[in-house]
């Protein structure tokens, strides 16, 4: 059994960015396919997150990443990843340098 941890205030939804590396919370993705596991957000939208999580390449019997979405109550922040995807490299280089 996982147990919370409090850590954060929830005012730090509006932290979360692309870039940002989120726990999918066990406690209400019950039912879904990643609950306790670390996404990579790609999409921060007004209902919530949309991003991957990462799965290691010679155990996949699918694509490296799992793509999918998740409310802003499923999540909680962790921080931000170092190793990003070249994909999102330049947006995230572009919202760094505007800080």
């Amino acid at each position: 059994m996982r147990k919370r941890i409090n850590y954060k205030k929830r005012g730090e939804i509006a932290k979360i960015k692309i870039g940002s590396v989120v726990q999918v919370s066990p406690d209400k993705q019950k039912d879904g396919f990643f609950p306790g596991c670390f996404m990579l957000v790609t999409e921060v939208n007004s209902w919530g997150v949309q991003g991957f999580v990462a799965i290691p390449e010679k155990r996949a019997v699918m694509p490296n990443e799992a793509f999918f979405r998740a409310k802003f109550d499923e999540v909680e922040l962790i921080g931000d990843a170092v190793f990003v995807p070249e994909s999102l490299f330049e947006e995230i280089q572009k919202d760094i340098a505007e800080k």
